[in-house]
């Protein structure tokens, strides 16, 4: 008994190079929709500019915490470690 064959149908067993079973159709039309999901999943009020930005705030969590929660922006941690 011969097990099935993987290849593409129609190409007698020999892939071209470059080429793949689904075809270079499914990436080319992936491609600009997932450039367009970005373009509309972007914030609309990036605009707003730099008028809403938290000061940084050194070693002090609760205080970073309160003055974000209460300008209602969101909070960003750098956390790094030497090793």
């Amino acid at each position: 008994m011969r097990a099935p064959s993987l290849d593409p149908p129609g190409t007698g067993g020999v892939a071209s190079p470059g080429s793949s079973p689904r075809g270079d159709n499914a990436l080319r039309s992936f491609i600009p929709a997932a450039l367009a999901l970005g373009i509309l999943a972007a914030p609309a009020t990036a605009a707003d500019g730099p008028d809403k930005v938290l000061p940084f705030v050194a070693d002090d969590y609760g205080k970073a915490l309160a003055e974000a929660r209460a300008q209602k922006l969101p909070l960003f941690i750098e956390a790094w470690a030497p090793w």
